[in-house]
């Protein structure tokens, strides 16, 4: 039987940090929040089963299964967390959003006080958002991306405000507390940019946390050094792993079990927990290998010219489509599919080629979670309100 995240705290919730020390399931619990919409009192600093509460007061009357039909977990999470007393006292402060289609960013991180005093900054991975999914395959082409800056930006900002104090002569760092940061998917990317980044930091690091995160571009490396964070960070991969494997990677990381296959482990609620961790296991499996062969030959393999043209293609027949999140492509109607057709129809015959490997990956790989019972419910109600 298949334990997850949500059984952790079952198990786990009444075991307070005092009497079971904070651990890696606790630190993709945190990441995992980042992805909650939280209330504005959050940009200050409340208690985590307050945060909650006045989360579901805040959507009370939102259809939660819909904003969270691609990650369905995420509410019965808030709600677990809110009530288990691991975490009462914990504190949230710090939430900072950034949705810009303008400028092509989808950011967010959130901090969490421990009951110690040690601080954990989680920044939020591609939501569900087309918007956060271009940005991410900026990544392959360009050497910074806005939220990889906006990153960096909030660890200076939490970091000046909670560990830094004026003393007789100037500036100093508290030695009393440490600091974490983490992430899921680009959330982990993230935390590692801002942890090579921010040099200030690294007097009172305790760790970084990968969770199924992409690396850097060959180039990062060559532009910085990142020797002095690589002994902080601790990166987890699904079996499967798809995200995990992108771009290059330098760090460390320990494979674990999870459960489905392709793409749907990079939701870590279907990570399997054995008593108070992850369940290691040696290697990834044939069918990564098999997805990571195929993403190199459609794209990885251009060079960077090329592959900002092919990726500018895939979001410019996205947009005909009026596919603005994952879940659209179950519900799209007649008219939109002959604006595909007709997009289709100006390019050339390797465009089209190269158009039919992607949407053929992107169904293979999503559909076992766009068919899951309560998305398809939710599909449906799209579907219905289109009509």
């Amino acid at each position: 039987m298949m334990y997850n995240i949500l059984d952790y705290i079952a198990w786990r919730g009444d075991l307070k940090f005092s009497t079971v020390p904070f651990q890696e399931v606790d630190a993709l619990i945190l990441c995992e929040l980042a992805y909650v919409e939280w209330p504005s009192s959050c940009e200050g600093e409340v208690s985590l089963p307050v945060a909650c509460e006045q989360f579901f007061e805040k959507e009370r009357g939102t259809n939660l299964d819909d904003r969270y039909a691609y990650s369905p977990n995420i509410p019965k999470l808030i709600k677990a967390v809110g009530k288990a007393q691991r975490y009462e006292q914990i504190n949230i402060l710090g939430y900072q959003s950034v949705f810009d289609e303008e400028q092509e960013i989808q950011f967010a991180a959130v901090t969490f006080r421990l009951p110690n005093g040690d601080f954990f900054i989680a920044y939020r991975g591609t939501d569900t958002s087309i918007l956060g999914w271009k940005e991410d395959m900026k990544m392959t082409y360009q050497d910074e991306i806005p939220s990889q800056q906006l990153a960096w930006n909030y660890a200076h900002r939490i970091y000046e405000t909670y560990f830094m104090y004026t003393g007789l002569f100037k500036r100093r760092h508290r030695r009393d507390q440490l600091l974490y940061l983490g992430g899921h998917s680009k959330g982990g990317n993230l935390a590692m940019y801002a942890a090579v980044r921010e040099k200030m930091i690294y007097s009172s690091l305790a760790g970084v946390y990968n969770f199924d995160g992409p690396g850097f571009r060959p180039s990062f490396y060559e532009r910085f050094d990142v020797s002095d964070v690589l002994q902080y960070i601790h990166a987890y991969l699904p079996s499967d792993t798809v995200i995990g494997r992108l771009l290059s990677h330098k760090e460390q990381f320990t494979v674990i079990e999870a459960q489905q296959g392709g793409l749907s482990q990079h939701d870590p609620f279907y990570w399997s927990i054995r008593g108070s961790g992850f369940v290691p296991i040696e290697a990834w499996s044939e069918e990564s290998d098999r997805i990571h062969a195929y993403i190199d030959k459609i794209l990885m393999s251009k060079d960077d010219e090329q592959r900002k043209i092919y990726i500018d293609l895939i979001f410019r027949v996205l947009n005909r489509l009026e596919i603005h999140h994952i879940t659209d492509f179950s519900t799209m109607g007649l008219r939109q599919g002959m604006n595909g057709i007709i997009e289709l129809g100006s390019m050339s015959q390797e465009e089209r080629h190269f158009m039919f490997d992607v949407i053929n990956f992107l169904w293979e790989q999503t559909r076992s979670v766009l068919l899951r019972p309560n998305t398809i419910q939710v599909l449906k109600m799209k579907q219905n309100e289109k009509k």
